[in-house]
């Protein structure tokens, strides 16, 4: 094969090698935490041996890794090893000349160097399988990962097989340089089939690379993402989750390589391919490339990767997320979040993409993406997002779109040719019901603009076990029936019987008056109101009628002024059904007629779980104001009661009805016979958390304010049951029935002395009477004090502070009912005490004490001093001048200014270590730092200086500075803690 040799890449090999001192006299060593490492140097090879063996991977660490011409670096295996894997911790980058192998055994080699690795033009490979490199901080071992500061005894864990790179550095290098950068201007040549992978946030190609009959992938990234290896080797990128951020963790403070000038202006995610490739399939993975001076011979050949857009809406979309195919770039676009923008944002920095995939919901003529409607008539709205990708995409790129039925009329047909025509790529999108076949659907994309060799996105298996369809029916009108209706739409997701379909609105639709008669849904459904959607009935006329065992989700609606002769005004939930109803509202409705009636919100006889709710003026004229739970199961958590009147309480739970109630506040509900915020007949309920205030029973006789109980039992802890009103029990009425209550934890029941509990039926446990009034436990109006539903705080000196206990088995809830976490010990009722911001006493600046003594050059006027870069300063200090040799102007803001950047990531995120080379700050001071204490003292006040000055004072005390001294370097080491509040970089 004949080698390739540009003008560029002599041009950048020689800066290069010059640069890095000619890549030469870089010893390998092992350093702190070897993990068992040897190495022996015998003549010009050095021998790699010892290190960690786990199942068939052996891991070695080296501080340094770097030859000269001639040199080898032998990497010792064996039989039982399938993977060498090395580490280069020494926050240096590894720059190679001479030859990299592995004897032993017919492993995969690995080197994995933060810092950046560099092949100079005498590097070459002999290694008998495939070999990596890569600048990642962690290289994933099955559910594990072997990152820069992984111990022996986590190595010695890592027994399964390479699924990934994980890339964490987003600290910038101490030195004013790209870090994670690999470059190539050797020969990186395996054997027959195998593999040759590079891996790093910028990737350039002068050298050779080949490989017959196998894989040369070629792959650059930014920070935080985990680039993932299928299956079949090839690579996917994914955004890199919290915690294996955390569990891979920063590579220490990295100097790299002095790229040349060539490279000025290059980010992190470009590849630079200016040689020769040969394999049977090349990958050339990147945000940017440039191959135009490259010669790459291969059967497949991939150029950028395929941009995949998967809209988190979309039913188990993580299984869609972790079953694209390799070459994929994968971004996760939440449902509250302007798609289309999303995709922009991230397309902005990107040039040359293979194809572009928008996996959403939709319907014939629309799709969703985020929380953005996209539609023919709403098409003009996105024309300059859809124009600007047009600048991202190759011109080769196709656009695909995966929702049900898109193109499937004139209107999505005519939305799809619009989009060809803003992007300038072909479009492809389905004309039928788009997902898993076990769904009635299938991933085909039958219409496009043009043709289109793009495959579906996702592997084989995905197509095959997605259980889902990509079908998201929107109202489009607020019309009672007819064509884009809600009442269509729901008839329409009953037709695909046990499938499971989401209905949305088009955000023109925010009020939908019924006229025709209740909603009937009779399979699985999730209906989406954004918060913004009111469904309305017409008097008589029930809402929503649930059954045929259906389960339906409904989140963001307000559902209001529902009324039936019956059960039920809101919604009816039958026998074998189940609701789960979030961050909804339902009002003034009602239950009413002659005979048995009840629940003006809800009728249930099948399962119900309520979250994040409120139920208001709803009234019945029997039993449940709001909610009659009828031999069901009801589950309420974080919701409000209020204003809601009948015969009995806000909830009436009877015939072995369960109900669960958590988080939830109970304030002036009526009723006019029992229970004013809860009757139970014979039935079980537990109440844990919750507030009970001005709930009442008001009729002559009338038992039990907020709680009456007859056959059945209840359970009651670390709740506050205070000012509701009855003739009998103004807080608890015990039934003459065979029905106990059981107050666990600790409960606060009763005002001015008087628990307020009356009744002949049985009760245990012995809560708390306040001696005083309402208003010395909790504060009496209901308010809006954060979270989407209306709470009653407390008061200061509340005697429910830190109150809530385990007594009799009880289990305080962790958060409160608008999702603030406990502090300390959890709060008593359903309303927790945030702890107060903390005090930071102010921090008084030093007072400068006197100028320091500048020596200058004999060529240099001290009073014509500028301060150029150019002008080697000698400062000599002494214990007299703590501050005053950086106080001028702002020197210390322009030698400090890349590391007060860092400090301020640091204690936004959660804190860490941060080491300093004196020499890259006061590069032209002679200052020994370490000779005199007093020194160090200068050094420590003129940082605590400028935190204080472009940080904040504040944030002063949560820096410690100490000090390290190295055989070949003098090191600040810093110690940032996490602010309470955000901090900022004052200086512009």
């Amino acid at each position: 094969m004949l080698r390739k040799q540009s003008s560029f890449g002599y041009l950048l090999a020689t800066c290069i090698l010059a640069s890095a001192n000619g890549v030469h006299a870089q010893s390998i060593n092992t350093g702190a935490n070897g993990l068992n490492t040897n190495v022996d140097q015998v003549g010009n090879q050095y021998n790699i041996t010892g290190g960690t063996q786990a199942g068939g991977n052996l891991f070695y660490s080296l501080q340094k890794l770097g030859l000269s011409s001639g040199e080898i670096a032998n990497f010792l295996s064996n039989p039982n090893v399938q993977n060498v894997l090395t580490r280069v911790t020494g926050g240096e980058a590894s720059l190679i000349n001479g030859l990299i192998q592995v004897t032993g055994g017919n492993s995969n080699l690995f080197i994995m160097n933060p810092a950046g690795i560099v092949f100079g033009a005498n590097a070459s490979l002999n290694v008998p399988a495939s070999f990596s490199a890569t600048t990642a901080s962690g290289i994933q071992v099955g559910n594990g990962w072997f990152g820069i500061n992984s111990s022996v005894d986590e190595v010695r864990n890592l027994t399964g097989n390479i699924t990934g790179y994980a890339f964490t550095n987003a600290l910038p290098s101490v030195a004013p340089n790209s870090s994670g950068v690999i470059l190539n201007e050797g020969n990186l040549n395996v054997s027959t089939g195998k593999s040759v992978t590079l891996v790093g946030g910028m990737v350039v190609n002068t050298g050779t690379i080949a490989t017959p009959s196998g894989n040369i992938t070629i792959a650059a990234t930014p920070d935080n993402k985990f680039i993932k290896i299928t299956s079949e080797g090839s690579l996917i990128s994914l955004e890199l989750p919290i915690a294996d951020r955390q569990a891979v963790g920063n590579a220490p403070v990295l100097k790299a390589v002095d790229l040349p000038s060539l490279l000025i202006g290059k980010t992190t995610g470009t590849a630079i391919i200016n040689s020769e490739l040969t394999a049977t399939n090349i990958d050339i993975l990147s945000d940017r490339y440039d191959t135009s001076q490259a010669t790459l011979t291969a059967n497949n050949l991939q150029q950028g990767w395929n941009y995949v857009f998967i809209d988190a809406n979309v039913k188990n979309y993580q299984t869609l997320v972790n079953g694209t195919a390799g070459g994929s770039n994968v971004n996760v676009i939440e449902s509250n979040q302007n798609g289309i923008s999303k995709i922009s944002q991230t397309l902005a920095n990107v040039r040359g993409a293979n194809s572009l995939h928008i996996v959403s919901e939709g319907d014939k003529g629309n799709f969703w993406v985020g929380k953005d409607f996209i539609s023919n008539e709403r098409i003009g709205m996105y024309e300059n997002d859809f124009s600007a990708w047009k600048l991202s995409l190759s011109p080769a790129a196709e656009v695909m779109i995966y929702a049900c039925n898109l193109a499937g009329d004139a209107s999505g047909k005519a939305l799809v040719q619009s989009i060809a025509s803003f992007t300038g790529s072909p479009v492809a999108a389905s004309t039928d019901r788009t997902g898993g076949t076990v769904s009635n659907a299938n991933w085909n994309l039958e219409y496009s603009t043009s043709a289109v060799r793009s495959q579906t996105i996702f592997t084989a298996a995905t197509k095959q076990n997605y259980a889902n369809a990509l079908a998201l029916y929107t109202v489009i009108n607020n019309l009672d029936n007819g064509i884009g209706s809600l009442r269509d739409a729901i008839a329409t997701a009953n037709g695909t019987a046990g499938v499971g379909d989401n209905i949305a609105f088009s955000p023109t639709v925010t009020s939908i008056l019924l006229t025709t008669g209740e909603l009937n849904i009779t399979d699985n459904l999730t209906i989406n109101g954004g918060g913004s959607v009111t469904v309305s009935g017409n008097i008589p006329s029930r809402i929503f009628n649930i059954g045929n065992n259906s389960t339906v989700n409904i989140d963001g609606l307000i559902i209001s002024n529902g009324s039936v002769n019956g059960f039920g005004g809101g919604i009816l939930v039958n026998t074998g059904s189940t609701l789960n109803l979030s961050n909804s509202t339902l009002s003034n409705n009602l239950a009413s007629g002659g005979g048995l009636n009840g629940g003006g919100a809800i009728y249930n006889n099948g399962t119900t779980t309520i979250s994040n709710s409120n139920f208001t003026n709803n009234s019945s004229d029997n039993y449940g104001a709001s909610i009659y739970n009828v031999a069901g199961v009801l589950n309420i958590i974080n919701s409000t009661f209020s204003g809601n009147t009948g015969i009995s309480g806000a909830i009436d739970n009877t015939d072995g009805g369960i109900s669960t109630i958590s988080n939830s506040t109970f304030s002036g509900n009526i009723a006019t016979s029992d229970g004013g915020a809860i009757s139970n007949y014979t039935g079980t309920v537990e109440i844990s958390n919750s507030t009970f205030f001005n709930n009442s029973a008001t009729n002559a006789g009338a038992n039990g304010g907020a709680i009456r109980n007859y056959d059945g039992q209840i359970t009651i802890s670390n709740s506050i049951l205070v000012g509701n009103t009855a003739a009998n029990g103004n807080e608890v009425f015990l039934g003459g029935g065979i029905g106990t209550v059981n107050f666990i934890g600790t409960n606060i029941v009763g005002t001015n002395g008087l628990s307020g509990i009356t009744g002949t039926g049985a009760f245990t446990g012995t809560p708390i009477t306040p001696t005083g009034s309402a208003n010395t436990v909790i504060n009496t109006t209901l308010a809006d004090n954060g979270g989407s539903t209306r709470t009653h705080a407390l008061v200061t000196g509340s005697i429910a502070i830190d109150a809530s206990s385990t007594t009799g088995g009880a289990i305080p809830t962790t958060a409160d009912q608008r999702g603030t976490a406990a502090n300390g010990i959890r709060d008593i009722g359903a309303f927790e005490v945030a702890s107060p911001p903390p005090v930071i006493p102010p921090v008084v600046t030093p007072p400068v004490v006197a100028p320091p003594v500048v020596t200058t050059r004999p060529d240099i006027d001290p009073n014509k001093e500028t301060r150029q870069n150019n002008e080697n300063k000698v400062l000599t200090l002494s214990s007299l001048t703590p501050v005053a040799f950086l106080s001028n102007d702002d020197i210390e803001f322009q030698r400090l200014d890349r590391f007060l950047i860092i400090i301020v990531e640091l204690m936004n995120k959660d804190g860490g270590d941060l080491a300093i080379n004196s020499n890259d700050i006061w590069k032209d001071a002679n200052i020994s730092i370490f000779d005199q204490s007093a020194n160090q003292d200068v050094i420590k006040l003129a940082i605590r200086r400028s935190i204080g000055k472009f940080i904040g004072n504040e944030y002063i005390d949560l820096v410690d500075v100490t000090f390290e001294t190295k055989k070949d370097k003098k090191n600040i080491l810093l110690k940032v803690r996490k602010s309470p509040k955000p901090a900022k970089f004052l200086k512009n």
